[in-house]
């Protein structure tokens, strides 16, 4: 009789989360690369010049728990879009292919075509679409987790955006 219990209440809950959860719509393919743990801290800090002379500085820093670095290549096809997620720690994207348009809970669109590169904190809510009417999205993004976290972590629709 437990065990009934126990399976019912697990089907219930797993049932909300589809039901409270955004899907995705129009993934191509999405690939892990690679994931690999560190064995304790992850720690850099350094200095440098870009080539126009500028400074340039880089610091990361883990403490506690080992960390999980994943690879993915992602693709969407044209009107596709992520569905509404965060991730437990930063995600280093690279815009390889067309142009992403990135909506967190203000809806405020903003935009990286190929070739740019940029960090979406961890704990933040947001959508990445692919608005274009003919060109595939392809992603490479890079996480940066606590060692055995999810790589995503479904959310709702903000009340904020009527966006899918």
């Amino acid at each position: 009789m437990k065990m009934k219990i126990l399976l019912a209440a697990n089907a219930i809950t797993l049932v909300s989360m589809i039901a409270w959860a955004t899907p995705s719509s129009g993934t191509l393919f999405n690939n892990i690369l690679n994931i690999a743990r560190t064995s304790g801290t992850l720690q850099s800090n350094v200095g440098g010049e870009a080539a126009d002379g500028s400074k340039w500085h880089f610091q990361l820093k883990t403490e506690g728990a080992p960390t999980d670095i994943a690879v993915q290549d992602l693709a969407i096809a044209p009107g596709g879009y992520g569905g509404w997620h965060s991730h437990p720690g930063p995600v280093f994207i690279t815009v390889k292919e067309g142009t992403m348009s990135l909506y967190e809970s203000d809806c405020v669109r903003r935009e990286y075509p190929a070739g740019t590169a940029f960090i979406i904190e961890g704990g933040v809510i947001h959508n990445e679409r692919n608005e274009s009417a003919t060109e595939n999205l392809r992603l490479l993004d890079t996480f940066i987790l606590p060692a055995g976290a999810p790589r995503r972590i479904e959310h709702p629709q903000p009340s904020t955006c009527d966006l899918p």
